[in-house]
């Protein structure tokens, strides 16, 4: 395969049609295409239009835009969502009575130009669509499902954030703590066939052993079955409800950390030296007496709120206790004795005298005993709650109460000016760091645009902490589904247990047992070479990539091919201790061995590949990372990520330059630059 070129039409930031020559590409050490462009101007465009080519709009992951912890429907992704979304379709072209959006991928093969294409199609002004999908030779392609299988054949979509991805969005990779990239991994690396094989070779194996049961027992074994497998499908919505909020955690804090720069970068550090001491000492008076009054607060109000608040709650509960310290407890006694029979005993000696039944007067005996609990006379030396007190607890407690009786009110208000002094303590912070920031910015057009920017900084933190509480969610629920689905499995087994012998003498059954444990071995046998291979790859790629770094030389992988780290005495590093940027490197490392193992011939689009990578691990990139990510590779940065410097590193691999143009934020152009 000889790669081409990459064409947009119409879509999403481009109007019109817009190509990236991949020529030549594959040919020598020329393997890079750079196309660089502002903030806004359409390089997540290019690599969204990648992804659509072939996930397609059935992709979650492509429709979960903005803060929202919904994705689109594939509708409102393609055709837009007024106040979220644009849509698919490019709003210029729209205006200019274009319906149709496209991307495509164009390579040649034996001499032959082939073609994979995805194409939308606007009808009815737009309420509605259709998609199109052509795979192979341009003179006669594929279409319909047919294109679509061999579409997936060449990148399943699960496999495109290996290929197409944001420089700083890979550190998921390394951020893995429970495989969730273990089934992509395997399905890049070949072995997925091996798994779904013996998926059919199971199946089989059941459907002849339960030839032999009973059909009440069949009954209930295929019920708990069903109920396993629902289990696991709820595992599984769990499983990518998780994913998604991850991915989403990282984009947001990506984006915050972008906007927090520019935040930064607006300061103009106007300031004396001696003014902005002055902020700062202030602040830090603040913050020494707000974190004095919470210790006090946070020492006496936990205890006692309750009864500052609740007045009436005391009050009653103190004459409750008083009446149980003071009581005659032998008068008690007697009235509970005596006072419910002598009551029966009036009632028939009263004129016109009343007769009651047994049962009537233990009921009346019972209701009158009953009253005297109610207004606090109780029989016996203890009232039912305190039941479990000495008397001298139950005194102390009374006296305990007797103070917040008549202290409540004073101590409550003492407290609530507390509360009040700590409100003007955060208030005055605020004021002083708004004052402190608004200082520092030379112009009105600065200040509104810091503004902004805060504020959307504030709605960020917000969306970063739902994702986060999603994200948690899921995986609880995720892991409980999975327990489920292991309680009926055991169930199924238990209900064929009593049948197993029966089951066994089925020679079928007997060797589908056989060739499964056969494919097992042969899985976990690949999976360990492969898990090895890929091992050696990646520490290889951090001795290259982390090479200044003494805090990782060395990456193990486990079964599910989750990353440890160690540092150069062999002691392993926790990732929490890991900054981001070096995170971002190790992924990259992983990346890079992946795509070697995997020798797959798929081009690869990172957007903002230098990320939060430092001066000097940027330059390894380029030296040596970016060299070999890709055949075609496709960067695209920003003009600030892309110095001279970066530009003189990487010059002689770049096989083509391209500028992004886009005055309007509609009319996204590619524009070709002399070399």
């Amino acid at each position: 395969m000889k790669f081409v070129s990459f064409d947009i039409e119409n879509m999403f930031a481009y109007n019109g049609t817009c190509s990236v020559d991949l020529s030549e590409t594959q040919d020598g050490e020329r393997n890079i295409v750079l196309i660089k462009g502002r903030n806004g101007a359409g390089k997540t465009s290019l690599l969204n239009s990648a992804k659509l080519l072939f996930a397609g709009a059935q992709d979650e992951s492509l429709r979960r835009v903005g803060f929202s912890r919904t994705a689109l429907t594939d509708k409102q992704y393609v055709l837009g969502q007024p106040g979220r979304w644009s849509g698919v379709f490019n709003k210029t072209a729209r205006q200019q009575g274009h319906n149709r959006a496209s991307v495509s991928l164009c390579w040649t093969e034996g001499g032959v130009v082939h073609r994979a294409r995805r194409t939308f199609v606007g009808q009815k002004s737009f309420s509605a669509y259709s998609e199109l999908v052509e795979f192979g030779p341009v003179s006669s392609p594929l279409d319909g499902n047919a294109a679509e299988d061999a579409l997936q054949a060449m990148l399943p979509r699960e496999l495109v954030p290996f290929f197409f991805f944001d420089g700083e969005q890979v550190q998921s990779l390394a951020d893995a703590e429970i495989g969730r990239e273990a089934g992509e991994i395997e399905r890049l690396l070949g072995l997925h066939f091996v798994a779904h094989l013996i998926d059919k070779v199971n199946d089989d194996a059941n459907r002849r052993s339960r030839a032999r049961l009973p059909v009440d027992v069949m009954k209930s074994v295929v019920e708990a079955e069903n109920a396993a497998r629902e289990a696991r499908a709820n595992e599984a919505v769990q499983a990518r409800a998780r994913v998604a909020a991850e991915e989403e955690l990282l984009d947001l804090e990506a984006r915050r950390a972008r906007l927090d720069g520019e935040r930064q970068r607006l300061r103009s550090g106007t300031l004396s030296e001696s003014e902005a001491k002055r902020f700062h000492d202030r602040l830090e008076v603040l913050a020494t007496q707000r974190q004095t009054l919470a210790d006090e607060l946070a020492e006496r109000l936990p205890l006692e709120i309750v009864f500052r608040t609740q007045p009436h709650l005391v009050d009653e509960a103190f004459a409750v206790l008083d009446r149980q310290t003071t009581a005659d407890a032998s008068l008690a006694g007697r009235l509970h004795a005596e006072l419910p029979a002598m009551t029966v005993r009036s009632l028939t000696t009263i004129e016109d005298p009343v007769t009651l039944n047994a049962k009537q007067q233990t009921d009346l005996q019972n209701d009158i005993r009953e009253s005297l609990r109610t207004l606090g006379v109780v029989s016996g030396d203890q009232h039912p709650v305190l039941a479990s007190l000495s008397a001298k607890k139950t005194k102390a407690l009374r006296d305990r109460f007797l103070v917040w009786r008549s202290r409540g009110a004073a101590d409550f208000a003492e407290e609530r000016a507390q509360l009040r002094r700590m409100r003007e303590l955060v208030t005055e912070t605020r004021r002083l760091r708004k004052e402190l920031d608004e200082a520092e910015l030379s112009t009105d057009e600065a200040r509104a645009r810091y503004e902004e920017i805060t504020a959307e900084i504030t709605r960020i933190g917000e969306a970063i902490r739902d994702a986060m509480q999603r994200s948690a969610k899921a995986l609880v629920d995720e892991k409980g589904f999975a327990h489920e689905a292991v309680g009926h499995d055991e169930r199924a087994v238990q209900e064929m247990k009593e049948y197993k012998v029966s089951m066994e003498l089925d020679e079928g059954y007997r060797f589908a047992l056989r060739a499964k444990r056969a494919l097992e071995r042969y899985l976990e046998l690949r999976r360990s070479r492969i898990r090895q291979s890929v091992e050696d790859r990646v520490n290889q790629k951090v001795a290259i990539l982390l090479a200044p770094s003494e805090l990782v030389k060395s990456v193990r992988l486990d079964g599910q091919f989750i990353m440890s780290y160690f540092d150069q005495d062999g002691e392993e590093v926790s990732r929490h201790s890991i900054s981001a940027g070096m995170r971002q490197l190790i992924a990259m490392s992983m990346l890079w061995a992946l795509k070697e193992e995997a020798a797959r011939s798929i081009p690869v689009i990172v957007d903002t590949p230098l990320g939060r990578i430092d001066s000097t691990n940027r330059n390894l990139l380029m030296r040596d990372y970016f060299p070999e990510a890709g055949a075609p590779l496709i960067l695209l940065p920003t003009d600030t990520e892309f110095t001279e410097i970066a530009d003189d590193l990487l010059g002689e691999h770049i096989r083509r330059r391209y500028r992004i143009d886009n005055e309007g934020g509609e009319t996204a152009k590619l524009m070709p630059v002399e070399l």
